[in-house]
């Protein structure tokens, strides 16, 4: 194979061909090599004779242009050959002209690349340029030189590569001052391009070394082209003259042939993939900036335009109708009038800074939008706010209900005006920023929701501890009131009951917040512990209050006996025995509040089983307690110690003592200080009692009585209206004793007991009196009635009357005999003449006369 592509016409790199190329070991072939080759490359314009040079220089085989065919691109894309006419192994890599019509000034990407791929690959570099293009800035390619030598130094680690500028066509100027202005103009693109940090203060000759080399025109001169080619050929002699060779001592490279295949495609890929050899043509730069420049423009004055600034206003002040429209409207005008401006220039760029304007526009107009979007959002929160008030105030008020409608009421109404405020012109460019605001207003709408729900939620919760502490407060305060000894399991039962009650109509309550467990745990939660802040209240309430309870205790235990009859303090009472009863009952209820035996209060008990544990430690205070009991010893011989201590012990903590042992025994002063009266007020009314029964009268006393007393006896006995009158005035006496309760009032003295019955007497034998009378009247109107229904029967015509033996027989078997009437009531006898006036028509005498 004579030549191959290495890289076709549009940059694909020919991997195939190349490995054929290169060959198998022990073909003869370039395989054979290993590092004792050198790279040789060519670039230059396109139709300068560069296949002609180096199939006259190395013998190779490239395509060569027909001159009588015209002038056009031969070599497309890369080729490489083997060089024939020189002794040592050359690999000859032919290029594609740059500046070729075929490609266009537009297409200048590939000349780049191919260019900076052999100056990459090769040992030498012929530059190929016509004699008269030397000292001009295109025709002598110095831009393309600039770009591949900077792009070569910034991709690769560059090895010293030999330049060697072939002056075709050579003129009359001598070689010398070619060289050196050829020298100066590739020694100031070095100075111009920007070096990496490290490369800094590197000069050309560190990385390139620069030769020259005349040629005599080919068509013109032919017999002396092929002579400057004879000469060229020589100065690729490996060890040759150092001045002239260009192959250097060894002629070797460090890329043995085997991977050659593998060196020139990561090298064309490295090249391919650069984004700085991707410079545009003129006319692309030239429309480039005159676009922006017009962009620019137009971009200012719309944000200066009047239109702008209305808008921009309005958005700022309050809801503005369709204001997506006047936006596309605004935006429309400015890039219409950029289409108009730049229709000359390259469509791509125009398009290009067509979208970049439109771009800077929506930015413009995005202030306006998110000024919108923030007025509609606290324009639906409000709304939303004060609907969600109204519906709160209704009989009917569900939350969870009203949440959810009037959330969809808030959000559709909003996603509707934000699209709304979207120019069309924005396309799908603020579909984020639309979503952003939607995503804003649920996030408002949840947490007022949440804030309102919460504060609902707290208002129902405080509504119902306050009915569960009225509960409590009545079954505390009538348990403790009592304080019994099984208070405190009572109280406990009490306390669950109305707390299990409570929670049952708080959850009943929180159904319309459709609230999750931790809300409804949290709310247990607070109704547990006002719970128990309502019981606690009344326990410190009671503890206050327990000198009180103390001396009504013993009071009731004191003043009456078991069956709850009040005490006469008689004689033959012990009332010390009564003072040490109702002292032990004082301190059984002191002992029973001093520790809380409630369960579940969060307050620990080391002893196992919290009750039993509590209940001995009341019973170990009351028995301390009997220490203080005139007649009653404690079983602990340590009590009076223990009441020093600031706790009671036997595992019970602080939290549940209600009253320490110091507090206990100052109440206990307290209570045996106001309850000493009440003792010495018993002790003084015995003994009243005691003096009342022993001053009876002497016997002589009794002996004159019946002596001086005989002759009145028989004047009683002789005169038998005397006996009726005592009888009678017995009987009322009697009656008024019974009445008076003489005997308990004269158990507390002589004296005591006539000062309490002194103002008694008289009312009493009053009531008595007007009893009798009324008793005796209704009796009489009896009678008369009965008479007259007899009399009115015996009258009738056609009745029958009755003889007087049988209605006198009626009367007697109904209890109405006039003889039983006479007796019963000493007023008998003025009933009856009453009536009888009554029947003839006469007045019956007054109260006054008839007593007299």
């Amino acid at each position: 194979m004579s030549r191959v592509q290495v890289v076709d016409g549009d940059g694909v790199f020919q991997e195939e061909l190349v490995q054929g190329f290169v060959g198998a070991a022990g073909s003869g072939g370039p395989m054979d090599w290993g590092t004792e080759y050198s790279t040789v490359a060519i670039m230059g314009p396109q139709s300068s004779g560069k296949s002609t040079l180096l199939n006259t220089v190395f013998g190779t085989s490239f395509v060569e242009m027909d001159a009588m065919c015209g002038r056009s691109r031969t070599t497309q894309g890369v080729w490489m050959a083997k060089a024939n006419h020189i002794a040592n192994s050359v690999l000859v890599m032919d290029l594609e002209g740059s500046d070729g019509r075929e490609r266009g000034e537009d297409d200048a990407q590939f000349e780049r690349q191919a260019a900076l791929f052999a100056l990459a690959a090769a040992d030498v570099l012929l530059i190929n340029l016509w004699c008269h293009d030397i000292g001009r800035e295109h025709g002598a390619g110095k831009p393309l030189l600039k770009t591949v030598l900077e792009v070569n130094l910034k991709l690769f680690q560059p090895r010293k590569t030999v330049l060697l500028f072939v002056i075709r066509d050579k003129s009359k100027t001598p070689l010398e001052l070619l060289s050196n202005t050829l020298m100066e103009d590739v020694r100031a693109i070095w100075a111009a391009i920007p070096k990496p940090e490290d490369k800094q203060d590197s000069v050309l000759e560190d990385y390139y070394e620069l030769r020259f080399q005349a040629m005599r025109s080919f068509e013109m001169l032919e017999d002396e082209f092929r002579a400057d080619a004879e000469e060229l050929r020589s100065r690729f002699t490996v060890g040759g003259d150092a001045t002239s060779s260009l192959l250097g001592p060894t002629g070797t490279t460090s890329v043995p042939t085997a991977a050659l295949k593998l060196h020139l495609q990561t090298l064309w890929t490295t090249v391919k993939e650069n984004k700085d050899l991707n410079l545009p043509a003129h006319k692309v730069m030239v429309a480039t900036v005159r676009c922006e420049e017009i962009a620019n423009s137009l971009c200012q004055q719309f944000e200066k335009s009047a239109t702008w600034q209305h808008i921009l206003a309005d958005s700022q002040g309050g809801i503005v109708l369709k204001l997506g429209a006047a936006l596309n409207d605004a935006a429309l005008d400015t890039l219409q009038e950029y289409d108009a401006q730049t229709r000359s220039f390259d469509p791509t760029v125009r398009r290009q800074k067509h979208e970049e304007l439109r771009a800077s526009i929506l930015k413009c107009m995005l202030a306006a939008f998110k000024q919108q979007v923030h007025v509609l959002l606290e324009s639906t929160l409000e709304t939303f706010k004060a609907n969600l008030v109204k519906e709160a105030e209704s009989k009917a008020f569900h939350f969870a209900n009203a949440a959810v409608l009037l959330t969809s009421e808030a959000t559709e109404p909003f996603a509707a005006s934000i699209l709304a405020c979207v120019p069309e012109v924005a396309g799908t460019d603020w579909e984020q920023d639309a979503e952003e605001a939607r995503t804003a207003l649920s996030e408002a709408l949840a947490k007022h929701l949440e804030g309102v729900r919460s504060k609902h939620m707290d208002a129902v919760v405080v509504a119902q501890c306050k009915l569960m502490e009225q509960d409590l407060h009545i079954s505390a305060h009538s348990i403790l009131d009592t304080a019994h000894v099984g208070m405190w399991s009572e109280l406990q039962m009490a306390v669950t009951e109305v707390t299990s009650r409570h929670n049952v109509l708080l959850g009943e309550s929180l159904e319309m917040f459709k609230p999750n467990d931790e809300d409804i745990l949290m709310c247990e939660e607070k109704l547990e512990e006002k719970g128990k802040e309502v019981v606690n209240s009344k326990l410190m309430d009671a503890t206050a209050s327990v000198v009180v309870r103390m001396r009504e205790r013993f009071q009731q235990k004191f003043h009456k006996d078991d069956k709850g009859v009040p005490r006469t303090w008689a004689p033959s009472l012990d009332i010390g025995k009564c003072a040490q009863v109702s002292k032990k009952a004082a301190a059984q209820l002191l002992a029973l509040m001093a520790v809380s035996q409630l369960e579940n209060s969060g307050q620990p008990v080391a002893a196992a089983g919290t009750s039993e544990a509590l209940a001995g430690t009341s019973a170990m205070v009351e028995d301390l307690l009997c220490s203080f009991i005139e007649g009653c010893e404690s079983t602990d011989p340590q009590a009076s110690q223990k009441f020093g201590l600031p706790y009671w012990g036997g595992g019970v903590s602080t939290q549940r003592t209600l009253i320490s042992p110091p507090k206990c025994r100052d109440l206990w002063r307290q209570f045996e200080t106001e309850v000493d009266v009440y003792i010495t007020q018993a002790v003084s009314h015995q003994e009243a009692a005691r003096r009342a029964n022993a001053s009876g009268a002497p016997l002589w006393a009794i002996f004159a009585i019946l002596v001086l007393g005989f002759d009145e006896a028989l004047s009683l006995l002789y005169n038998p209206f005397y006996l009726v009158i005592i009888g009678l005035l017995l009987l009322v006496g009697k009656n008024v004793y019974d009445r008076l309760n003489v005997q308990e009032e004269m158990s507390m003295g002589l004296l005591p007991g006539l000062v309490a019955l002194a103002p008694k007497v008289m009312p009493t034998l009053i009531d008595y009196l007007r009893e009798v009378m009324e008793q005796g009247h209704q009796i009489a109107e009896d009678q008369v009635q009965k008479r007259n229904v007899a009399e009115a029967a015996a009258c009738s015509p056609s009745g029958k009357s009755k003889p007087d033996s049988a209605t006198h027989s009626e009367d007697v078997a109904k209890g109405h005999s006039p003889i039983a009437a006479t007796e019963a009531t000493p007023f008998s006898a003025s009933s009856i003449s009453e009536n009888g006036l009554r029947q003839r028509g006469g007045t019956p005498s007054s109260p006054k006369s008839e007593s007299t």
